[in-house]
């Protein structure tokens, strides 16, 4: 639910974009990880975490 509302409240940086939310353990703690994809470009990738960032969201480009 946690991960859900983190992406609702980023709004319109999210339009046209699904949210992928999974799961990691780390030091006996249960963290969610929310991801998305299918980003023409790494620089359209880059210029969407610019847009996150500056609606509060930490952002990491992932991949190559």
């Amino acid at each position: 639910a946690l991960a859900r509302s983190a992406w609702t409240r980023l709004g319109a940086v999210t339009s046209g974009r699904s949210p992928q939310i999974s799961t990691v353990e780390r030091d006996g703690r249960t963290l969610f990880r929310l991801r998305t994809g299918g980003f023409a470009s790494r620089a359209e990738a880059q210029a969407f975490c610019a847009r996150a960032t500056a609606a509060g969201a930490a952002c990491i480009v992932a991949g190559s």
